[in-house]
């Protein structure tokens, strides 16, 4: 696929994780939770065995903070020009972002709105964290050597699923997990949860 095309898949990805199709042609479906999955699984990174970055979290979680497009801030904003307002850059800024990582390989990529439903702004509930629900995706990660990593997500886009991987690095001290690409570049950082927030069953 060509950058661009990349390049828009990973705005579906961080966007939204609801998709409807009724195609007989599709190589995936909207299951009872509302995730978009594959109808037969194939991802080149489950139970891919590599180096477990030691400096990983996978107790607490990380917050998307910082977006770039062609060296230009996306996430946060406030100030749209009319433009913005109709396209990808709004809808970022709509909902608050994040990973969870799990020592087997897998991890969860989701999202909250900015605000509550009373329009103030809203905070991680532990209910937040449970992998099946619309606003998920679930996906497998992998480190070639302990710092590196590789994430694969299965996503919606052009009429059919796409499997999209996706390369981060884990600085020195393990608080900060960059996504950078030949025009994006995001920033997470870790961010910590009550220790019995992790209670729910990783079995993907």
């Amino acid at each position: 696929m060509g950058a661009i095309v990349i390049r828009n898949i990973v705005f579906i990805i961080l966007i939204s994780f609801t998709f409807v199709s009724c195609s007989v042609l599709q190589n995936g479906y909207t299951n009872e939770d509302g995730e978009y999955v594959p109808k037969i699984p194939r991802f080149k990174l489950k139970d891919k065995q590599g180096v477990f970055p030691e400096l990983l979290d996978t107790t607490n979680i990380y917050r998307m903070v910082e977006m770039y497009d062609d060296g230009n801030l996306v996430y946060p904003k406030n100030n749209f020009s009319t433009e913005e307002r109709y396209s990808f850059i709004f809808e970022m800024n709509q909902a608050i972002r994040y990973l969870k990582f799990y020592p087997n390989g897998r991890c969860l990529m989701f999202s909250i709105p900015i605000k509550d439903a009373f329009g103030m702004p809203n905070s991680l509930k532990e209910t937040d964290l449970n992998p099946n629900n619309q606003h998920c995706s679930k996906n497998y990660y992998y480190s070639p050597n302990g710092k590196d990593i590789q994430m694969e997500s299965f996503v919606y886009g052009d009429g059919q699923g796409h499997y999209v991987i996706s390369h981060y690095t884990l600085d020195n001290s393990g608080d900060t997990l960059i996504m950078q690409g030949k025009y994006l570049k995001i920033i997470y950082k870790k961010e910590t949860i009550p220790t019995n927030w992790n209670r729910y069953k990783i079995d993907w």
